[in-house]
């Protein structure tokens, strides 16, 4: 799958979270672009599905992805606003934004790689996944998704879960409300993985993708201690 992507440097020092970045270009557009791209309907109502367009913010970067047949069309649209967006939220004409597409896939080779999984949300509707031991729902997160790109032909060859052999370490939790009004929480989990994939592209678990959450990337030093 060839991912669209547009991606803003975060000067040194700045901070950008992706719930804000995907506020402030939907702010900048004034009602410009499809609802879509923001994983909306018409009505402004969150889609009942898993995002095709995203927004994502790293340490270093603030990044726009569209996994749509028409992602080329999704970039050049959000370019003019998120430019915008990031001019506001740096003070400064000198934004330096590029774009490019890369191939969403993974292959299975049987070595080890190691992961940083940050925000993944997994929602505890059930009250057996409210019992499930944190450790265990990571792991269900990542199959799940792993699952789901093979169904839609990302992955062409998917071994049995357990074959990848998905080890889960310094483990870390919050309580999340998942929507301003009512009381429905999840639990935000950042952790360590390691499993034999090799990913390439930009992956993402659990709930809340569309606001950035659940970022599954190749471990760095000082990974497992970065606050995200």
């Amino acid at each position: 799958m060839k991912q669209h992507v547009l991606q803003i440097a975060i000067p040194e020092g700045a901070r950008w979270y992706a719930s804000d970045f995907r506020q402030m270009v939907g702010e900048a557009h004034k009602g410009k672009l499809p609802a879509f791209l923001f994983n909306k309907d018409e009505n402004n109502r969150p889609l009942n599905q898993k995002p095709a367009c995203r927004f994502i913010c790293s340490r270093k970067h603030a990044t726009f992805i569209s996994e749509r047949d028409e992602g080329l069309m999704d970039v050049a649209q959000v370019m003019p606003y998120a430019l915008q967006a990031a001019q506001k939220k740096f003070s400064s004409l000198d934004v330096n934004i590029k774009t490019f597409v890369v191939e969403k896939g993974a292959t299975f080779k049987g070595v080890p790689k190691e992961y940083r999984l940050i925000d993944a949300l997994k929602k505890t509707r059930k009250p057996g996944a409210k019992a499930r031991a944190p450790e265990e729902q990571i792991k269900m997160l990542i199959a799940d998704e792993l699952e789901r790109a093979y169904q839609d032909g990302i992955i062409l060859d998917l071994p049995e879960i357990d074959d990848l052999s998905i080890q889960v370490f310094d483990i870390r939790q919050l309580g999340k409300k998942i929507v301003p009004e009512g009381g429905e929480y999840g639990r935000l989990f950042s952790a360590t993985v390691v499993m034999d994939a090799y990913l390439t592209g930009f992956w993402q678990v659990g709930s809340l993708t569309a606001k950035g959450c659940g970022r599954l990337v190749p471990a760095w030093k000082g990974a497992a201690n970065v606050q995200q």
